[in-house]
């Protein structure tokens, strides 16, 4: 039987815990990977980013699984040919969950779209996304 001690502090191990240093590099990533036009190398970096657990929920597509993504953003970026995303605010980051603005639009509007991201970690990666238009 397990002391009330050792159950208070399950889960406590600092290795279980994302830092805020590592959520901002996922992060960053990520938003690299939605820009990413070279399909191959974009899904050969996924799995350093998203757990294959993954959930994101898009306001458009609805849910979206790991094995999706890749085809996913393909199609976004075939129909936005000369946009890319960019930071618009610093990452918000606390503890398990952080929260990005970004923008995403062609060199000469490049707000033309913005939105936010709010994350949710486990493991060192992204368990879940959750996608808002403004």
């Amino acid at each position: 039987m397990k002391s009330e001690e050792t159950t208070a502090n399950e889960g406590n191990n600092p290795s279980d815990k994302i830092t805020d240093a590592l959520a901002i590099v996922l992060i960053e990533k990520h938003l690299d990977l939605w820009s990413e036009r070279n399909s191959e190398f974009r899904k050969n970096e996924l799995a350093s980013v998203y757990s294959s657990l993954v959930t994101i929920h898009d306001p458009i597509a609805g849910l979206i699984r790991f094995e999706e993504l890749n085809s996913f953003i393909d199609d976004l970026l075939r129909k936005f040919s000369n946009f890319k995303f960019s930071i618009m605010e610093p990452i918000d980051v606390h503890g398990e969950v952080a929260r990005l603005s970004w923008a995403f639009g062609p060199e000469d509007n490049p707000e033309e779209v913005t939105g936010q991201d709010f994350f949710i970690f486990m493991d060192g990666k992204i368990i879940s996304l959750s996608i808002f238009l403004d």
